[in-house]
């Protein structure tokens, strides 16, 4: 579920969103744009070579495919030259360079796989660890599992929660942070969210704390974003939901980019403030 770019070992990319026309506005030349949003950070420095690490570690778990023949004009003939082989990472040296980057802000990569899940326990001790403030646009937002049957019947409540609920409720109550989340709304997505929203606002209810979370839905074109700021200071961008899918032992492979680079800071900062303006309240 990794969406990433490491460009001549000295730039990065990490993003929510994939290659493909959905993420172009509707007016793009393909005609094939829908508007989706969502948001990527792009860095140059040491960062790089570490991603350039969790990229090699997914090529050389893959299976290479090569074809001697990829004629067009031969339609889908050229498939029949392809053969499968084990993949290998190299690279030449100018690749293995560590580069200096322009600003002072520090950086660091979350790679996380089933087998390496090391970055699950360092994005929910970031916002576990938040005493100010969480601010988090996320195109998903759920319990665990089986609370997607509450649709039907109720079944599970916020004893159910993921990681990065749990996280955020912990910095709600003990730290007095306050947290402004930014949801999709609809379609499937936006019905099990609901599920994890009323059982988010049950608690907080039962503790006092309503006035400390605001929820709001994402408001015109499709959100697809999974990017969090924490205490105004650190950043988090990249393809890990807020869904039962990215956490935990069966958790998909993940990547996140974090920073506490002024100018990433500053431009999130003006795009949530825009969205959140815009967005709906949760009823």
């Amino acid at each position: 579920h990794t969406k990433l770019m490491v460009v001549d070992g000295r730039s990065v990319i990490g993003a929510g969103y994939n290659l493909q026309y959905a993420h172009y506005p509707k007016d793009h030349p393909s005609g094939l744009g829908k508007d989706k949003a969502d948001l990527g950070l792009e860095l140059t420095g040491p960062v790089a070579q570490t991603t350039l690490r969790a990229y090699d570690d997914l090529w050389a778990a893959s299976t290479a495919v090569y074809c001697a023949n990829l004629d067009p004009d031969s339609r889908y003939l050229w498939m029949l030259s392809c053969q499968t082989r084990p993949a290998t990472a190299a690279h030449v040296p100018e690749v293995l360079r560590y580069y200096v980057p322009d600003s002072a802000g520090n950086a660091f990569a979350l790679h996380r796989t089933q087998k390496f899940a090391e970055a699950d326990q360092a994005s929910y001790q970031a916002l576990i660890s938040a005493d100010s403030s969480i601010d988090t646009i996320q195109v998903n937002f759920t319990l665990q599992l089986i609370c997607d049957l509450n649709v039907l019947l109720e079944v599970c409540n916020f004893t159910n929660r993921i990681d990065p609920l749990g996280a955020m409720m912990s910095a709600v109550e003990n730290n007095g942070a306050s947290l402004r989340i930014l949801l999709k709304e609809s379609p499937i997505d936006g019905v099990v969210n609901k599920i994890a929203i009323k059982a988010f606002q049950d608690v907080l209810e039962t503790k006092g704390l309503s006035d400390r979370v605001d929820i709001r839905y994402y408001n015109g074109t499709l959100v697809h974003s999974k990017t969090t700021l924490i205490d105004d200071e650190i950043l988090l961008v990249g393809s890990q939901n807020f869904h039962y899918s990215a956490w935990g032992d069966n958790g998909l492979t993940e990547f996140n980019l974090v920073t506490d680079d002024p100018a990433a800071i500053e431009d999130f900062q003006n795009d949530f403030e825009y969205e959140w303006e815009r967005a709906i309240p949760v009823d």
